[in-house]
């Protein structure tokens, strides 16, 4: 579809044909299960969508509240069978205060530094740097050097901004990566840490 329609403009209509054309053809069946035009023309999810396993994140829950209760960690091997979506459900859900003792020995068994999957080292790196655990500014900054997308960018930079320590950190790493980053993540990031060019003027405005 890219590649026969690129730089075309494109409508639904459009769309809809060549999709019927070279996929459906002549089966009705198909067609019927479907329902194209349920999914663009129609308001909310059609009776065809994927409808989640609401028990699909059941064993991660309870490892989050194992590790909440006593401490206890996923064996890494557990760890590594979990899917990315699943990994990252496990690190939203952690405790927001972790002393630097627990980062360390979260990295350590689950071997967070090391992915190499940029959601999981984010949240990482966000619950690192927001309990001021200093082993993991060094890769925070090779990580904003890296990565551009805001999603990742600005959370980041707004943990560091969260506490006394991280200011100055956020600062220095920011004035070195700023001008790699696109202008609507400019603009967050700016008005977070009330960024100043070499002039002394204020961008938070």
């Amino acid at each position: 579809w890219f590649d026969s329609h690129a730089f075309e403009p494109v409508t639904s209509e459009m769309f809809l044909a060549d999709l019927r054309k070279k996929l459906i053809g002549d089966d009705a069946e198909l067609e019927k299960r479907l329902m194209l035009d349920a999914w663009v023309y129609g308001t909310g999810l059609p009776e065809n969508a994927w409808k989640p396993d609401s028990k699909a994140f059941a064993e991660v829950d309870s490892a989050v509240a194992a590790y909440a209760n006593v401490g206890t960690l996923p064996d890494i091997e557990v760890w590594r069978d979990w899917t990315a979506a699943e990994q990252r459900r496990f690190l939203e859900e952690l405790p927001q205060d972790l002393s630097n003792e627990q980062l360390a020995a979260l990295n350590a068994t689950l071997e967070l530094s090391q992915t190499g999957n940029n959601e999981v080292l984010f949240l990482w790196l966000e619950v690192a740097l927001r309990n001021e655990y200093g082993p993991a500014v060094q890769q925070a900054e090779r990580f904003l050097a890296k990565v551009g997308r805001n999603k990742f960018v600005s959370p980041l930079f707004t943990a560091l901004n969260e506490t006394e320590w991280g200011k100055p950190i956020a600062q220095r790493i920011y004035a070195e990566t700023r001008s790699s980053y696109h202008a609507y993540t400019r603009g967050n990031v700016d008005k977070t840490l009330l960024f100043k060019t070499s002039a002394g003027t204020a961008l938070s405005d």
